[in-house]
């Protein structure tokens, strides 16, 4: 009885080694080893992986399959993981030498945006990395992939400078002149631009004007230096305009964003579609926390900004009175506002404030004289109506 419970138990062993082989992937190499891609396009890059498979001790012909279920593209500096290449590659082949060699070929694309991220991310390139097996062993190779473009380092600003498109720095024009800024930007390595051209209107304060975005500004670069043009500038209104690219990746200081100034001449609302009437104040009149501010309101307009500006001298004649010649030049003297506020339009009903409601009171002087104004804004932001001047005085 015991000695058929040992013969069993050989011919058990017998039967579990019997059918497993002693072959191994031995190893894995490509073509190419590394290869260097390009910043500014989508890349795709062939390659050809060999997969060697020794089994010396294999006596007869075997089918084997070698199988590779996916790619994985990580950063060569920071090993994140950027695209995975849910691909299969398998390849069965006959064996009966010692050594078998497996061939599998494959394209991989890559976006030039995750080319962009690496970059940003600290990494100068990739490693596109295959686990290859044939059930029993495995081997796994990386295949070198380098970001080159430019000097291959990440997009640093070098110059950035502003011209009219006529060439100018400066420039004074009649109200509804058609004209851009071109702005030339120098630039080493390669990356991506993001960056909005903003615009001061007339009224705004000179120490800290107060910027309204125009367009947004997003490009790939490489290559030293580029030149990005703004779009159509706003003349719809009498005054000194501030023109600037703010670039936000790679940013620039604010100190060091250049600016442009221009100044639109010509008669006060010139170019404008409509004009807005006032209801109150009536001007002169003294005001305080209880002054309701009035206008007719305007086909299109989304919202009203109410401006504030100190009474300028020049155009108050000997007797006090002021000289309605000149009340229109205000913002052309390069008038400062003082105060305002913005109101959303609505539907059926009369436009206005209540000065107690805001802060704007907090901002005048006692006993001084100011005029007011409205301007109409549409979604966009831009100004499509602008009322005349009123008069006012602080209690």
């Amino acid at each position: 009885m015991l000695n058929d419970i040992k013969r069993l138990f050989i011919l058990l062993i017998l039967v579990l080694f019997s059918g497993i082989s002693q072959g191994q992937v031995t190893s894995v190499t490509t073509n190419p080893a590394s290869k260097n891609i390009a910043i500014n396009t989508n890349v795709f890059v062939t390659i050809t992986w060999k997969v060697a498979r020794s089994d010396p001790q294999q006596a007869g012909n075997q089918a084997v399959t070698v199988t590779s279920t996916a790619g994985y593209l990580q950063g060569a500096q920071t090993e994140s993981l950027y695209l995975t290449v849910n691909r299969t590659l398998t390849q069965t082949k006959v064996v009966s030498g010692t050594t078998t060699y497996y061939y599998l070929t494959e394209t991989i694309a890559i976006p030039s945006s995750i080319i962009y991220q690496a970059l940003r991310n600290g990494d100068r390139g990739f490693l596109f990395n295959r686990l290859f097996s044939d059930g029993q062993s495995s081997r796994s190779r990386d295949v070198i992939l380098n970001i080159t473009g430019g000097s291959g380092a990440l997009l640093s600003l070098t110059r950035v400078s502003l011209r009219f498109d006529n060439g100018s720095v400066e420039r004074v024009v009649r109200p509804a002149t058609a004209m851009t800024v071109r702005a030339q930007v120098g630039f080493t390595g390669t990356g991506r631009l993001a960056g909005v051209w903003e615009v001061a209107w007339p009224g705004t304060s000179a120490t800290q004007p107060i910027y309204q975005p125009l367009a947004l500004v997003r490009l790939n670069l490489a290559g030293g230096q580029t030149v990005i043009q703004s779009p159509r500038l706003p003349t719809t209104i009498s005054g000194l305009y501030r023109i600037r690219l703010r670039l936000t990746d790679p940013a620039l200081p604010e100190d060091r964003l250049p600016v442009l100034r221009y100044f639109v001449f010509g008669r006060y609302g010139e170019g404008l579609p409509g004009n807005i009437r006032l209801v109150s104040p009536i001007s002169p009149s003294a005001v305080g926390r209880g002054t309701v501010f009035q206008w007719h309101p305007v086909s299109g307009a989304h919202a009203y900004r109410l401006e504030i500006f100190p009474m300028p001298r020049a155009i108050v004649t000997d007797s006090g009175k002021l000289d309605k010649a000149r009340v229109s030049r205000v913002p052309e003297a390069g008038a400062e506002r003082v105060a305002g506020a913005v109101v959303r339009a609505g539907k059926g009903t009369t436009p206005g404030l209540t000065l107690g409601d805001t802060t704007i009171l907090s901002r005048l002087r006692a006993g001084q004289r100011y005029l007011w104004r409205v301007l109409a804004l549409d979604g966009k932001g831009r100004v499509i109506a602008v009322s005349t001047f009123g008069e006012i005085r602080r209690n």
